[in-house]
């Protein structure tokens, strides 16, 4: 209850008669303050607890060079290690930890803020007395009280891993710029519909079209429709498979053909709609030319190469009917016996010059077919229709090149030869085999005959006759060895490494 006016005395006679006064009821006053109170209570505790930040006030005088904490919320113990009684005791333990280059700043904020009374907002760097350095957020609005004082209403946040996140994303996006700018390559970021969202081109003369013209459209309608098919065909591996690699298109520009290599990876799992393509597109302009220059060359080195197999082939030929020619004419059965040795060495190599020439080789030479070829002329040149000799063949698919093929094969026509000439005398029956294979590296020819057999104490080193010799000398040019074993059945056997 509460008295409006003082109390009034009623005098009788000079002695109070009665006592006069009023009350009035100040409930909802009460209620006011109570619920004012329980206002403020709940917000300093929100602002205690307001995590990474705190609220404070600042005092700075009628003319604003003061600086006094007249409110501090409890982060201030997390965010400058010093309590809030010390703070407002001393104001320097908060302001000092701020580095001097971000107080200047902050000066000139504050000057700027108070001009146009404004808020201010400001991110600082402090040196915490723990020696730890860390970013905040400080913003702040000033006003005037009715006594002229300036005072600061501020909130200020810990913003240290949004800085550390924002300086990791700056050195990413820098590393990936300096990425972009080593690459030499056209870079497209296209997405399931074929449509182009962004480039990145070192040259931009070799972009088709210019950005304006293409960016945000599918490619479509921007690409020759040779181009597209590949593309479209590398995005469809891309998704199916992650990646793509080589595919080529070409296009026509500024008055030339200019070729590209394309490589796309897909950028991750997403819908149809949503699924983005990296797309890159080398120019291989200068390699296309010079493979087209190496493939002109080539051919002309093959046709070049194939005249000369095929007049080396006549002259061979040639050379065999002279000898013909010459044997017709001798009586002497041992000079007509040199030169039928000598017209089979020269066919011999005669059947590998018309080999490469019909079969297009320049180079290398299928050894099974050249040395089948070989053998199964001598059977029937040493063939006269009373020997009855079988000719087995057990080659091997080998390939050797021209000049080790060439040695192999007179080899093979030299101990072909000594066989049928003087293992079968006398209408002998039996068979020859020759046999070729590679094993661990090496090659192995074997010739066989079931025919007489050697003489007794045959020495391959003092066998006397030109064929073994010259067996023995090729073996030698293909880097081998010749080795023979006797019995019911006479093996020659040369064994070299093949080379490449």
């Amino acid at each position: 209850m509460e008295r409006n006016d003082p109390e009034k005395a009623v005098l009788d006679g000079g002695a109070p008669s009665c006592l006069q006064g009023f009350i009035s009821d100040i409930t909802e006053r009460t209620q006011a303050g109570e619920a004012l109170r329980e206002s403020e209570t709940r917000l300093r505790s929100l602002s205690d607890n307001l995590p990474g930040g705190l609220i404070y006030q600042i005092n700075s005088g009628t003319d604003g060079s003061e600086r006094r904490f007249t409110y501090l919320s409890g982060g201030v113990k997390e965010l400058h290690e010093t309590s809030a009684a010390e703070a407002m005791e001393d104001p320097s333990l908060i302001y000092g930890q701020v580095i001097e280059e971000d107080r200047l700043m902050v000066a000139e904020k504050e000057k700027a803020a108070v001009e146009t009374m404004s808020p201010l907002i400001a991110e600082v760097q402090v040196r915490l007395p723990s020696g730890r350095e860390r970013w905040r957020l400080f913003t702040s609005a000033p006003r005037r009280l009715a006594d002229g004082r300036l005072v600061w209403d501020g909130v200020e946040i810990d913003i240290t891993g949004r800085k550390q996140a924002e300086e990791s994303l700056k050195s990413a996006l820098e590393n990936h710029e300096a990425t972009l700018r080593a690459l030499p390559d056209l870079l497209f970021e296209i997405d399931g519909e074929g449509v182009i969202h962004h480039f990145h081109a070192p040259r931009r003369e070799e972009l088709y079209a210019p950005p304006e013209r293409f960016l945000g459209k599918p490619i479509h309608e921007v690409l020759p429709e040779d181009a597209v098919k590949v593309i479209k065909e590398g995005l469809i591996e891309a998704e199916r498979e992650g990646s793509h690699q080589g595919g080529t298109y070409s296009l026509e520009m500024h008055g030339e053909r200019l070729w590209f290599e394309l490589s796309i990876s897909s950028k991750g799992e997403a819908g149809p709609h949503d699924r983005r393509f990296v797309v890159l597109a080398r120019n291989i302009t200068t390699r296309k030319r010079a493979e087209e220059e190496l493939r002109g060359a080539l051919e002309e080195r093959s046709v070049l190469m194939r005249e000369l197999q095929h007049r080396v082939k006549n002259t061979l030929v040639m050379l065999t009917s002279l000898v013909s020619l010459e044997m017709a004419q001798t009586v002497d059965h041992a000079a007509n016996d040199a030169l039928r040795k000598l017209q089979s060495r020269i066919l011999t190599i005669s059947n590998l010059y018309g080999m490469l020439y019909a079969e297009g080789y320049t180079a290398d030479i299928h050894l099974g077919r050249y040395l089948g070829k070989i053998s199964r002329s001598l059977m029937r040149e040493h063939f006269d229709g009373s020997r009855h000799i079988e000719l087995k063949l057990s080659l091997g698919e080998i390939v050797l090149d021209g000049k080790d093929a060439s040695c192999l094969g007179l080899i093979v026509n030299e101990l072909i030869t000594n066989a049928l000439r003087h293992g079968f005398p006398e209408g002998r029956k039996g068979t020859v085999q020759v046999s070729l294979r590679e094993d661990n590296g090496f090659i192995i020819l074997e010739v066989a005959d079931d025919g007489k057999g050697l003489p007794g104490g045959f020495n391959l080193a003092r066998a006397g006759g030109l064929g073994l010799e010259l067996v023995t000398g090729l073996a030698g040019q293909l880097g081998g060895e010749v080795s023979w074993e006797g019995g019911t059945t006479t093996m020659f056997t040369v064994r070299f490494k093949k080379q490449g």
